[in-house]
């Protein structure tokens, strides 16, 4: 018995899935303010849900973070958000920001991530 209970400890250490951070940014490379509106994947209970966020020009800013297991991806962009509008006065960027090649992703560490998303003035003609 002693052997067995043994043994579901090993797997229960190994088995273990790690859990993945992604941190989302965005920056402004534009001379005005933009206001960014995101709405999270609603097939996440946890995690439902929008907001509106606002960055002053040329500044970096934390949109979101995400958790995930088993491993890095850069395709995740996807599985997090389901909109991402981003608007500049009253223009408004027609791009596909849920697509991952739009994004710059840098792993941090073996379980973390940054993703990168700029925008530039010509997103909005």
């Amino acid at each position: 018995m002693k052997k067995y209970f043994i043994i579901i400890i090993i797997l229960l250490f190994t088995a273990c899935e790690k859990v993945m951070n992604y941190d989302y940014y965005i920056i402004n490379n534009c001379n005005e303010e933009i206001s960014v509106y995101i709405e999270i994947n609603s097939n996440r209970p946890s995690y439902k849900g929008s907001n509106i966020t606002f960055i002053l020009p040329h500044e970096k800013k934390l949109i979101y973070h995400g958790t995930s297991i088993n491993r890095l991806q850069d395709r995740l962009v996807e599985y997090f958000f389901t909109k991402i509008t981003i608007y500049k006065g009253d223009k408004v960027s027609k791009l596909n920001y849920i697509d991952k090649d739009m994004w710059e992703f840098k792993p941090t560490s073996e379980n973390h991530a940054n993703s990168y998303l700029t925008i530039y003035p010509e997103n909005f003609e």
